[in-house]
């Protein structure tokens, strides 16, 4: 093989690999205590990955999240349950990080909770993470006990 080939080959290698490597691995487990709401419309078995499709409903609770590796200070992950109308209070949820950030995160389990968004510019009620990758949010809907 002439040495250009042999460069060309570890530039593309480089250029695929290194990629690989640093390419972002994060994960949202959903545990769903209500008996309803599942993705497929029938009951799960086994943990499973669906991908979200609109529309979405009105008059719900939501946990909505960001998952990124932070490029500058301030700018990582973030989670925080939303009550902004038209969403509205429906159930108990909960979210919490774990592999990073592990102890943060926040529930709502009743209408008029604190810990809510209720304005789109009240920002306090998000949890920031600055961990990098691997990073897990647990969400847990309709909790019991």
């Amino acid at each position: 093989m002439a040495s250009g080939h042999v460069s060309i080959f570890v530039f593309v290698l480089w250029c695929t690999i290194i990629p690989a490597i640093r390419a972002e691995q994060h994960s949202v487990n959903l545990v769903n205590n209500c008996g309803y709401g599942t993705f497929s419309g029938r009951a799960e078995r086994s943990p499973s990955t669906r991908p979200l499709k609109p529309p979405f409903r009105e008059g719900c609770t939501l946990v909505e999240l960001t998952l990124v590796n932070p490029s500058t200070a301030g700018s990582g992950s973030s989670v925080d349950i939303s009550l902004i109308p038209p969403l509205a209070f429906s159930v108990a949820a909960t979210f919490s990080y774990y592999d990073g950030c592990d102890g943060t995160g926040n529930s709502c389990l009743e209408n008029g909770c604190t810990t809510a968004f209720y304005e789109p510019d009240d920002t306090t009620v998000q949890v920031a993470c600055q961990d990098d990758n691997k990073l897990r949010v647990l969400i847990n809907v309709c909790l019991t006990g």
